[in-house]
């Protein structure tokens, strides 16, 4: 079983979040104290960190246990970091996470199966190896029976 890659769209006219964090000076968005208390709060106040915390994996991992979609703002070396794409997944409760994720985790069945039980259409992320995996396909399925029309 093979299924078929279909990215869902996104929302064009969704209104825009601003945060705390995005008004305060750079000195703020540097203070790695600051950001911990604010990104605990509201996982999104990581867009808003200075480069070097959304970097700094104490930070994103607080982001993403907030807010699992909070790692769409990691740099691009913690979205390869297994353990903060589980715990994005995970305790931050969005399977959607895997997203961000990079290839290599999208291959990582035990991350995609992280996701796929929480949300069948997360298939659509998994690496086409996985998508040709049938017990992997059918967790899927069991999560999600829409998963379906994502596969051949």
């Amino acid at each position: 079983m093979i299924c078929t890659v279909h990215k869902r769209g996104t929302r064009k006219n969704a209104p825009k979040r601003s945060h705390p964090l995005s008004t305060l000076g750079v000195e703020v968005q540097r203070d790695k104290k600051r950001v911990l208390a604010a990104v605990g709060q509201d996982g999104h106040a990581l867009k808003f960190a200075a480069e070097e915390l959304q970097r700094d994996r104490d930070v994103v991992i607080k982001a993403v246990t907030s807010h699992g979609l909070a790692i769409q703002w990691a740099q691009p070396e913690l979205k390869d970091d297994r353990d903060v794409v589980l715990t994005a997944v995970t305790k931050g409760r969005s399977p959607w996470s895997v997203r961000y994720a990079s290839e290599e985790l999208k291959r990582d069945k035990e991350v995609m199966m992280a996701a796929v039980t929480q949300d069948g259409e997360c298939l659509v992320e998994a690496a086409l190896e996985l998508r040709r995996d049938k017990a992997f396909v059918e967790a899927a399925l069991v999560a999600d029976g829409n998963a379906l029309r994502h596969c051949a």
